[in-house]
């Protein structure tokens, strides 16, 4: 916030105000038929910017207005409509401050990456059209995601009006998960992108052995396709025991090593 700060007055010579405040409120949620009441105690920073002008931009760029659980929310067409640059900026944006980070389950598997937002039950229908938008812009960066889905709990709000969350997750396989590092990183979200690359860097060391793999694959496809057989070039390449059945899947079944055709995501992070 800090940053942002900065950034409007040096670009626009708006000044601003940073706030640290702490609330405090009675949060109401049905679970199970079940009612559950809590009061947690919460510290925030808040910027105040006092600017017509600015307030005007940011409602004609599509900024939600209000109280945004019970607004309806869409990524606004010049958004959709940009280059794939302007489209990187807002994501890289949304997901710093949204979407959970990546982390490493064990050695070489990565976590579920969750991104969802709450809406009033009568915004549901609102809310599945922006989730599907942002899909969309995934998907034009090669990073696939799950089915929406929606969590059973129910928030009940002040004004009585119940609340839930949807949600989806970027899919946890290691290539995707190592493009949307590659294609989003987090912006004006330093700590959150330096675990995360933390978490890249661990996984890329443990999976070093994947370029030998890939090397032995080529040479095993290139010497069949010279005339020889799986025992032969097993001989030949004097391969580990487990080679024996894995190059017979590669030659006679189709398969691949692991990751080979995503090879280009790891190269270029290697």
């Amino acid at each position: 916030m800090e940053n942002i700060s900065i950034q409007l007055n040096r670009f626009y010579g708006v000044n601003s105000k940073l706030v640290y405040d702490s609330t405090t409120s009675t949060i109401t949620k049905i679970k199970n038929g079940n009612i559950i009441k809590s009061t947690p105690l919460g510290f925030c920073w808040r910027l105040y910017i006092n600017n017509t002008s600015l307030t005007r931009l940011f409602y004609l760029a599509g900024v939600p207005a209000g109280d945004k659980v019970s607004i309806s929310t869409k990524v606004p067409g010049w958004v959709m409509n940009s280059t794939k640059d302007t489209k990187r900026a807002f994501l890289s944006v949304l997901f710093g401050n949204e979407l959970q980070c990546p982390y490493l389950r064990v050695k070489n598997a990565f976590s579920c990456s969750q991104f969802g937002l709450h809406k009033i039950e009568r915004k549901e229908k609102d809310l599945r059209i922006f989730l599907s938008q942002i899909k969309t812009l995934l998907k034009e960066f090669g990073i696939s995601s799950s089915p929406i889905s929606s969590e059973k709990c129910r928030t009940i709000k002040k004004s009585g009006e119940r609340s839930m969350k949807l949600y989806f997750s970027i899919d946890s396989h290691a290539p995707n998960i190592l493009r949307l590092f590659k294609e989003l990183p987090f912006k004006y979200a330093e700590e959150k992108q330096i675990k995360f690359a933390n978490f890249v860097e661990i996984f890329l060391q443990k999976s070093v052995w994947l370029k030998h793999e890939w090397e032995l694959y080529e040479k095993v496809i290139k010497l069949h396709g010279g005339g020889l057989g799986r025992r032969t070039i097993f001989k030949k390449l004097q391969l580990p025991k487990k080679y024996f059945y894995r190059i017979n899947a590669w030659i006679h079944y189709g398969q691949k090593s692991l990751y080979y055709t995503r090879r280009a995501i790891f190269s270029a992070l290697f």
